[in-house]
């Protein structure tokens, strides 16, 4: 049982290319105008943790949002490490953009937007944070807690470009 200032549920958004996204949303219950954020999940996926992380934004007065990044290749078992490893690394960082991209533009979109979001990312979620930093101009604010292979020493068709070498086109405040 959530309280009843939030509501919460899951929902689907279109990424750039029209694709369905599956996401948790959860936003204030009461009336009003709101900052939007983006959570990005973990290597385990679309989680219960990640989305009680939505809800505790929202409890704080944020319109939340809490996009599935593997609604294409599909949600690995978390507890096999093998699978996990193996769909995030899967991911290509230009897809997960345009997913993330089509977040920001449906928060932005929503009644009770105030017109702004940040991005907040945790582990893998991280690096999509910072990366989403340096190729959007339309994230206001964003946190990468701990985010992995910031710098990477090998580089593959998924990931053809090393975060930290993207540093000159971050267009927004970044915390890490």
């Amino acid at each position: 049982m959530y309280p009843a200032e939030i509501q919460s549920t899951m929902i689907h958004y279109p990424s750039q290319d029209g694709t369905p996204i599956n996401a948790y949303a959860s936003r204030p219950a009461a009336a009003g105008h709101y900052p939007g954020v983006i959570v990005i999940m973990e290597a385990f996926g679309l989680i219960d943790h990640i989305k009680d992380v939505a809800r505790r934004f929202a409890e704080q007065g944020y319109l939340a949002l809490a996009p599935d990044l593997y609604t294409r290749e599909g949600s690995p078992d978390p507890t096999n490490m093998d699978q996990v490893l193996q769909t995030m690394f899967s991911v290509p960082d230009t897809q997960a953009v345009a997913d993330l991209e089509g977040a920001i533009r449906y928060l932005k979109d929503q009644p009770a937007s105030n017109g702004k979001v940040g991005a907040i990312g945790f582990c893998s979620g991280g690096r999509y944070t910072f990366i989403l930093a340096c190729k959007s101009t339309n994230l206001d604010a964003a946190v990468d807690s701990a985010g992995g292979f910031i710098i990477q020493e090998q580089h593959t068709p998924q990931r053809p470009v090393s975060p930290i070498d993207m540093i000159p086109t971050l267009s927004c405040p970044l915390l890490g």
